[in-house]
């Protein structure tokens, strides 16, 4: 997961970022298996994480949730 945070941290979009994750684990000695990797799935948008373009029910959603910290 941290290879997938790793790339939205670098603009990937969320798909892309989540693609690339499990082709690395299937390159990994080991991991090839379904079992290590096909249980992380992508749920929602799958574009990248940009602030600026939040629909009005993601922005409500962010401040709610930063009024928790």
């Amino acid at each position: 997961m941290k290879a997938y945070y790793a790339g939205l941290k670098q603009g990937r979009g969320r798909g892309e970022a989540l693609r690339r994750v499990k082709l690395e684990m299937m390159r990994r000695q080991g991991m090839g298996h379904p079992f290590y990797w096909a249980g992380f799935i992508q749920s929602g948008k799958w574009t990248a994480l940009d602030p600026l373009k939040l629909s009005t029910n993601e922005k409500k959603a962010l401040i709610a949730f930063l009024k928790t910290l």
